[in-house]
């Protein structure tokens, strides 16, 4: 029982993943050789049907069927078989997308043969051109033939246009959120640097050098700062204090830690507390300059 719901879920799935591709119908026309139409027709289709987008349904002759019709009908020689018509007989075969590859011959220098092919991809409900691809070789050689024709349905099978545009268009919109995150951040870092204070990594940091205190009033120094509004300054550990000590870009970094002494809430025995002077850390129950920390908000 349970192996038999393991391969119900497996051709759901299966079925699923086909419901996002779109069904392709494959014409080629034009091209003397019927052999090299052939060939061109099978690549297609088997770039079509390997492709995670599609569905390919070989419909060339299906095509040329109904195109004889459309001529018997009109009792000429020939019909105008254009990309409305495709779209009529896509819709007709239950197709979204048709793919015409025309071969054209055209003569060069000396006589010499070439073959001109080229690709389009329509759909069928808004009868828009996706994607083209051309190629241009004598295809002498069936590897010649193989190599024009890959470039080709790489090229049909490959991003759109239209989708190509679209990416560029999201890439250019978070491209532009960046830059305006960044932007505020800067501003924001400008506005905090004017009212007293920087933000390093996950601190805020108040630099106080006018005056030597003890520890005690330090920390209350700190504890009762309202610097920018906030409540929750403190001072900082022996470890942020080298941190910040060791940030290229604080404000003055150097001169603060190279001709001050300056403590941190961390204790060291009894009365004691360590200092960072002179940018070496020691321990002092004497006097020394400040700085006061808070978190960043999250």
């Amino acid at each position: 029982m349970k192996k038999r719901i393991i391969i119900l879920l497996c051709i759901i799935c299966a079925n699923l993943g086909l419901l996002g591709q779109q069904k392709v119908a494959v014409y080629v026309t034009g091209g003397k050789d019927k052999s090299m139409n052939k060939v061109l027709g099978d690549q297609l289709v088997t770039a079509f049907a390997n492709s995670s987008k599609y569905i390919a349904i070989e419909s060339t002759d299906s095509f040329l069927a109904e195109r004889n019709k459309a001529i018997k009908l009109n009792e000429s020689d020939a019909v105008d078989f254009d990309d409305k018509e495709l779209v009529r007989l896509g819709k007709q075969f239950g197709v979204q997308k048709v793919c015409v590859a025309e071969i054209n011959e055209i003569e060069t220098f000396k006589n010499a043969q070439n073959k001109y092919i080229s690709a389009r991809l329509i759909d069928v409900e808004s009868t828009e051109i996706l994607n083209t691809a051309n190629g241009y070789s004598s295809l002498e050689s069936m590897e010649e033939l193989l190599r024009v024709t890959k470039a080709i349905t790489e090229k049909l099978t490959g991003k759109t246009a239209k989708e190509i545009a679209k990416e560029n268009e999201i890439e250019k919109e978070k491209k532009k959120e960046i830059e305006e995150k960044v932007k505020k951040e800067k501003e924001k870092t400008e506005l905090l640097r004017n009212e007293g204070y920087v933000p390093f990594q996950n601190l805020y940091v108040h630099i106080n050098t006018s005056m030597e205190l003890s520890w005690n009033f330090a920390k209350q120094y700190c504890e009762e700062s309202r610097i920018g509004g906030f409540k929750d300054w403190r001072l900082p550990t022996i470890n942020e204090l080298n941190k910040i000590n060791g940030h290229e870009n604080i404000i003055f970094r150097s001169y603060y830690f190279n001709n001050n002494t300056v403590w941190s809430s961390s204790p060291s025995g009894k009365n004691n507390h360590f200092v960072l002077s002179k940018r070496k850390v020691k321990v002092s129950n004497k006097t020394a300059r400040c700085f006061c920390v808070r978190e960043v908000e999250k």
